[in-house]
């Protein structure tokens, strides 16, 4: 059973890179000041992954306060402007459904399921909107 975190953070990338439009343009960010860097050169619609800690698990039946609970936020990033006519709401709300069926009910390297945290608009970056989807996993600290 893997400890490490990044081990997680890196099975989130592999599961996003699997939806048709995330292949090449799914990336390892360390905030969004990291993300916007990337934007200059982006293609959308793109994906970020970013490592966002790791929080105290007041569920830990052990008593020994080593478990914690990771976690690790998907950016989905679209045009902010309709191009061709697609609706670019629509189609990240499409996205961000492909990912959630990437991640539900799947089990971290830790061997714990991925919990589903939130999911909501996280703003726009020059000209791109940015969707928020907040994924946990139980880890013990090591």
């Amino acid at each position: 059973m893997s400890m490490n975190p990044v081990d997680c953070w890196d099975d989130l990338i592999t599961r996003i890179k699997t939806v048709t439009e995330f292949v090449e343009k799914t990336f390892a960010v360390l905030s969004e000041d990291d993300l916007l860097a990337m934007l200059k050169l982006a293609k959308f619609p793109m994906a970020g992954v970013i490592y966002s800690g790791i929080n105290a698990n007041t569920g830990d039946g052990s008593r020994q306060g080593m478990s914690a609970d990771l976690t690790c936020t998907i950016l989905v990033i679209v045009a902010g402007n309709a191009i061709g006519g697609l609706d670019q709401k629509n189609e990240a709300v499409r996205l961000l459904k492909e990912v959630r069926d990437k991640v539900k009910l799947t089990s971290s390297p830790t061997g714990h399921k991925w919990r589903f945290q939130n999911e909501a608009p996280a703003g726009t970056i020059g000209n791109a909107v940015v969707y928020k989807q907040v994924w946990s996993t139980a880890i013990m600290l090591t």
